[in-house]
């Protein structure tokens, strides 16, 4: 396949994922069925520290380098986060100099209610997909999936 063809093939692909997400050229929007009024008033850096922070705590240096900003401005978003009661703070036991953050039992239900709110919207989406229409976007979730940024987040 010639570089042109991949590229063109990859632009089409882009811009129909771009489509479904946002709404337009006649798709109706994910971004809208998916915004959560509890989350609503999170910056897009406060909304990225509630996901990650939804599997594991982490050091605030781990959560700056994965945000990719410097850690002051982790620490400003740790602290809007933890006056809204959504993240806690507290001395790392391992290492007294280090800070770990980790979601309040509010940040993971409210996380854990835009998650279920998420996954009610695509199951309308994809209840008017037949079988084997589910296989093919199944199959090109997965390979979307496998191939992964090539500089993606800090891995621990």
């Amino acid at each position: 396949m010639s570089d042109d063809v991949r590229a063109a093939l990859a632009d089409r692909g882009i811009a129909l994922l771009e489509a479904i997400f946002y709404g337009t050229d006649g798709f109706p929007g994910f971004a809208e069925e998916l915004s959560s009024p509890e989350l609503s008033e999170l910056t897009l850096a406060q909304m990225a520290t509630l996901l990650y922070l939804h599997t594991r705590e982490a050091r605030m240096g781990i959560l700056a380098a994965h945000l990719r900003v410097g850690l002051s401005s982790m620490t400003s978003i740790a602290d809007r986060l933890e006056r809204r009661g959504l993240v806690c703070r507290r001395r790392d036991s391992a290492d007294g100099r280090a800070v770990l953050c980790s979601l309040t039992s509010e940040g993971e239900r409210r996380i854990d209610a835009l998650f279920e709110q998420r996954r009610t919207a695509m199951v309308a989406r994809l209840e008017g997909l037949d079988i084997s229409e589910l296989g093919t976007v199944a199959h090109a979730l997965e390979l979307i999936g496998r191939t992964g940024p090539q500089d993606g987040p800090v891995e621990h």
